[in-house]
């Protein structure tokens, strides 16, 4: 009897032992497990928040369009509509919106009519695409800004591009919508600010140095329907308009 007794005592000792083994194994498992998951969450949100960190960081250190030092030419639009009323006056109205600026250089007109000789085009030659790229390059500028105007029903869409004239890359561009002909003013004005920015001006210069095209003219009339094709009276405020005199810094006779 005592032997049975003593071999119950080791089988009962021996599941007790059995037992506790099993528990410490769970017991150990359940901590490990609640790590793995919390890793395989944790891990994705990390990645996306270095995603997100690394495009920030590229966007605030990407290099600009433009600098100040650069200068710029403005091509003549292309006009779709089939109304003459906008041949030139776009861009005399961009020329009114871009010179607000500081940190824009434009090549001014004189500089164009003696580059268009040495080409031997006359000087009041429609400025195309390919004859500004031609201006920008024997100018020593940087980028030519091409616009262009398309009538949808009654609504009119601007585009304006900066293109590199060195390789004819385009740098940026920006678009506004006018919901009928006498809003192409705040069209333009728009899309002005927006490829200012964009070419790299800070926003807070975009922003004070931004008056609307029709306060920065004057005895202009409020709609662009009593515009003739041969008059408009768009003028530069004195404060805005750039004085040039002499040679145009590296103009060539290439």
């Amino acid at each position: 009897m005592r032997t049975d007794l003593q071999r119950l005592k080791r089988d009962s000792e021996s599941r007790r032992s059995s037992a506790a083994s099993s528990g410490t194994v769970a017991v150990d498992k359940a901590p490990l497990a609640r790590v793995a998951k919390l890793w395989k969450i944790a891990v994705p949100v990390m990645l996306v928040a270095l995603l997100i960190a690394g495009g920030l960081y590229n966007r605030s250190h990407r290099s600009k369009p433009l600098t100040d030092k650069d200068t710029i030419v403005l091509a003549d639009f292309v006009n779709s509509t089939g109304d003459a009323v906008f041949g030139g006056t776009l861009r005399r109205g961009l020329t009114v919106q871009l010179e607000q600026s500081p940190f824009l250089s434009i090549v001014p007109e004189q500089a164009i009519q003696r580059t268009l000789r040495l080409m031997g085009q006359p000087a009041d030659a429609k400025l195309t695409p390919e004859i500004s790229q031609e201006i920008c390059q024997r100018t020593g500028s940087k980028a030519v800004i091409d616009g262009s105007i398309a009538q949808i029903g009654t609504q009119y869409s601007l585009i304006l591009k900066a293109v590199n004239c060195s390789n004819g890359e385009s740098l940026t561009s920006t678009q506004a919508q006018a919901s009928d002909k006498s809003h192409v003013l705040d069209a333009l004005g728009k899309a002005s600010s927006e490829i200012r920015n964009k070419l790299g001006e800070p926003l807070s210069t975009v922003q004070k140095f931004d008056t609307p095209l029709e306060q920065a003219t004057t005895q202009c009339p409020r709609s662009w329907s009593s515009i003739t094709a041969s008059t408009i009276c768009l003028r530069a405020p004195a404060t805005f308009t750039t004085v040039w005199s002499g040679t145009w810094p590296g103009l060539t006779s290439i």
